[in-house]
């Protein structure tokens, strides 16, 4: 019994390492860099999960234009993806060959070892089942020079704030000009 539960862990290892680079390695899902030439593949299943994450996040704010606004905020960042390839990383996350979640990380202009959140989804039902955290921490793996992960979130989205919380992100002054209002809250973590 033993000899086989060995092979099979092996076999998938072997089966996923020969593609991508591995990420938290677990029983759970998987973590990897979206290649770039994967985008179109992988494009309707990333926006379906925002909008799956943004609905039960956004609920009392939820309509066809803000919808609308998110999509076409994704499907700007899987362009830019495609042709920015040094400053962005794009992690998705499978889960029994399914893809579960995603995560957008951009290299900050202003400070060298610092990776930005842009944008993060996961199933809700798969939520509380460490993804998203694998997916946050996942940027470490592939760019070594990070030693501050920060991010910016509404004020109003309170399942952002507990969750980041949780991981042992810490609230800050950190805000882009773009988010410079009073509606959004910054956070970040920094590797010790």
């Amino acid at each position: 019994m033993k000899k086989y539960a060995v092979l099979l862990f092996i076999t998938t290892m072997t089966l996923f390492s020969n593609e991508q680079k591995i990420t938290n390695f677990s029983f759970g899902a998987i973590v990897t860099l979206l290649p770039h030439d994967s985008v179109t593949q992988y494009k309707e299943h990333i926006k379906e999960i925002a909008v799956q994450a943004f609905k039960v996040v956004y609920s009392d704010q939820w309509n066809d234009a803000f919808e609308k606004a998110g999509l076409e905020k994704i499907d700007r960042l899987l362009k830019e993806y495609q042709t920015d390839s040094d400053k962005m990383f794009w992690m998705i996350a499978h889960e029994k060959q399914e893809l579960v979640g995603w995560a957008l990380f951009v290299k900050d202009d202003q400070k060298k070892d610092r990776a930005l959140i842009n944008q993060i989804s996961v199933r809700p039902d798969q939520w509380r089942k460490g993804i998203g955290h694998k997916l946050v921490f996942s940027i470490i793996d592939y760019w070594k020079e990070c030693k501050i992960i920060a991010l910016t979130t509404r004020k109003s989205n309170k399942i952002s704030h507990k969750f980041y919380k949780s991981l042992g992100f810490s609230e800050s002054d950190f805000m882009p000009e773009q988010d410079a209002t009073k509606e959004m809250q910054g956070y970040e973590y920094i590797y010790e």
